[in-house]
């Protein structure tokens, strides 16, 4: 099963992990906020947990500290970070 990690549960990163539970994904949620994670989850976007993933989704506004991405990214070791261009 195809392990699929998104950051970033508003209305987007929710909605992504939603469509993709409803086709079979395992999603895994992670967001700053509990209340939002929570809140996802609640929904039937996904679980919180932080296993390795095969495919990260970052659904966070643009202005979002890029480092906290990448680290998220990273702990999937087999998948090729972005490109990050201004």
């Amino acid at each position: 099963m195809t392990t699929v990690r998104v950051v970033g549960t508003g209305l987007l990163g929710t909605s992504i992990g939603m469509a993709l539970s409803a086709k079979g994904f395992r999603v895994q949620l992670h967001d700053t906020s509990p209340t939002s994670v929570a809140l996802a989850r609640d929904l039937g976007a996904g679980e919180v947990g932080d296993d390795p993933a095969d495919v990260v989704v970052v659904a966070t506004p643009p202005t979002w500290p890029r480092a906290w991405s990448l680290s998220s990214c990273a702990t999937s070791p087999t998948r090729s970070l972005p490109t990050w261009r201004r």
